[in-house]
């Protein structure tokens, strides 16, 4: 039986084609598969169903798998059209070598009004059509091997040893726009990355699960009753655990490690799993962020981890979640704080340090490092303290790791705000920065994503945030921008 794909790209050279979030790689490399929960991302258009926009899937040529029966036609058998001859053996057995027969065969099929729907959506994003095809010219960026040459080699080695990445950020980070998490940038990267690039025999958790997350249009993960406390923990959104409220998380894992803060004068706080006995953990001690609690064992399917105050006053920062990760593939840490600054990553916290929050970097050791500010920064700073703020927190993280990670530094849409300064200006800011560090590179999404004011409906959430196709083109910006 054929295996039916929800999203395809298909790339010849220096052109792409494509619809949707999978891509066709060069002859020999593999479609990777993107769930098909990802298959709206055109839907600002107002378009949802694939069939509608592409017409019937079973045409599509250069789908990396196909029925046995199609994998052992004849040459001349399959010469018989342009979409049959691109069904080569080659392609049957997991190939992707794919020719512009091939793509051309594939738009016969699909309607005049969805060819339509691809120039305009190109058109209006500076996309660059071959005249008389539908194959379009690579229009996202790629990072200087050289900047990301530490990542490289992680992600080369995933299979072996873990390869993580950081992301801090603001609000885009923590996913305001989005419907849902599963629809914010971090995670949809994090599971395209993963898809492209795949660990076998790992699922993959979803690494890190704030205990004070801020968006209020999501689902309160975890539930129940606490004070905020903006000052620990990766994004620094942790939790004062409040008397006889407790705090449960709902995860699917293998394990995961609650983090929590220590310092003298704290208490001592529970937990259990899925309404089990009970496990206390002492937090008193010398002052030190990041420290963690492991549990192990868990369903991998969905356990309920639930947290509560047993004397004193404790601070909980969140979950470390794996799922068959725990020594090897890809994982994700969303650090991410709605509203703030690169000032607030580095400002000195009532009772702690600027560096504090920084024990989570060096705990899971980032070979990447994502940095997506400046959104907020603009409306408060001009652009050279932001650089300069910015400069401070690069080195903080750089301080952080055992080895200097690759950084990428996100430069999103201008936002339809009053700003200190021209954003061109805090665009150039990060492109500064990177020009005098080989490590460091810039993805400028004012390449990718129109401005806030003056946006085609469907990109933005309201007058600063992407919606969910917004948010699917920067993970897709992201990924292309780190994949060779």
């Amino acid at each position: 039986m054929a295996t039916t794909y929800s999203e395809i790209r298909v790339r010849r050279g220096s052109l792409e084609w494509f619809q949707g979030e999978n891509r066709v790689y060069g002859p020999g490399e593999p479609l990777h598969v993107i769930d098909a929960t990802h298959n709206d991302w055109l839907s600002g258009d107002g378009v949802r169903d694939f069939n509608t926009l592409w017409g019937d899937t079973n045409a599509i040529a250069g789908r990396a798998a196909t029925s046995a029966t199609a994998a052992s036609s004849s040459a001349s058998a399959a010469a018989t059209s342009a979409t049959a001859a691109a069904k080569s053996a080659s392609d049957a057995a997991g190939s992707a070598a794919v020719g512009d027969a091939a793509v051309a065969g594939y738009v016969g099929n699909a309607s005049s009004a969805s060819r339509a729907e691809l120039d305009k959506r190109y058109a209006g994003l500076g996309g660059s059509p071959v005249s008389g095809t539908s194959v379009y010219r690579q229009r996202y960026a790629k990072a200087k091997t050289s900047a990301i040459s530490t990542f490289l080699s992680k992600l080369g080695a995933r299979h072996q040893t873990p390869c993580d990445i950081v992301i801090i950020g603001d609000s885009y980070t923590e996913g305001e726009g989005a419907t849902a998490r599963a629809f914010r940038f971090v995670n949809a990267f994090r599971d395209r990355i993963r898809a492209f690039h795949p660990t076998g025999g790992v699922a993959g958790g979803s690494n890190y699960l704030t205990a004070n997350p801020i968006i209020a249009s999501y689902p309160k993960d975890p539930s129940g009753s606490y004070t905020s406390d903006f000052r620990f923990g990766f994004g620094k959104r942790g939790v004062q655990l409040a008397a006889g409220t407790p705090i449960t998380f709902t995860v699917s894992a293998t394990s995961v490690r609650i983090a929590w803060l220590r310092d003298t004068g704290t208490g001592s706080f529970t937990y259990s799993v899925n309404g089990g006995a009970t496990t206390t953990v002492n937090t008193s001690g010398a002052h030190a962020d990041g420290q963690t609690t492991t549990i192990a064992g868990l369903s991998g399917v969905t356990d309920t981890i639930t947290i509560a105050l047993n004397s004193g006053y404790v601070i909980i920062e969140g979950l470390y979640v794996y799922n068959g990760d725990e020594t090897r593939g890809i994982r994700v840490w969303e650090s991410g704080h709605f509203g703030w600054t690169a000032a607030n990553f580095i400002s000195t916290p009532s009772g702690g340090t600027a560096t504090d929050w920084l024990a989570h970097v060096t705990n899971v050791q980032p070979s990447l490092v994502v940095v997506e500010l400046g959104e907020n920064d603009a409306t408060k700073v001009s652009a050279a303290t932001y650089q300069s703020n910015l400069s401070t927190l690069i080195s903080n993280v750089k301080a952080a790791c055992t080895a200097a990670p690759s950084i990428v530094l996100v430069a999103g849409p201008e936002r339809n705000n009053t700003l200190v300064e021209a954003w061109a200006n805090y665009v150039a800011a990060m492109k500064s920065i990177a020009s005098n560090d080989s490590t460091i590179d810039v993805l400028d999404l004012t390449t990718v994503l129109p401005k806030v004011n003056g946006a085609p409906a469907g990109w933005y959430a309201d007058s600063v945030h992407p919606s969910n196709r917004g948010h699917a083109e920067i993970a897709t910006a992201l990924v292309e921008f780190i994949t060779p």
